[in-house]
């Protein structure tokens, strides 16, 4: 698997696997290029629905490093809503 960025990649922490669908990652400590980030993580994928708990903390965050170029002279493309209702994801519902 190729990163979309060029330069370091490091990934530590503290692994704890609970029952084979439920794993916790503390002391998370990653880098990759120069995005650094520290928290932790966890995962039960038990239920119907997964549940995944992230909580990082970063100085700075440049999603345009992971995120590939963009050409600037292409044309935008509008969205085309599905239904009556103007919505573009009609089947999303947000709480």
């Amino acid at each position: 698997m190729a990163l979309p960025i060029k330069g370091s990649f490091k990934v530590a922490g503290s692994v704890k696997v609970n029952e084979p669908q439920k794993i916790a990652i503390d002391g998370l400590d990653f880098a990759i290029g120069p995005i650094a980030a520290q928290g932790r993580l966890s995962a039960d994928l038990t239920g119907k629905r997964p549940v995944v708990d992230i909580a990082l903390k970063t100085d700075t965050l440049n999603l345009d490093e992971l995120l590939p170029k963009v050409d600037k002279n292409a044309t935008p493309v509008q969205a085309q809503a599905s239904n009556s209702d103007g919505r573009v994801f009609p089947t999303i519902h947000c709480r």
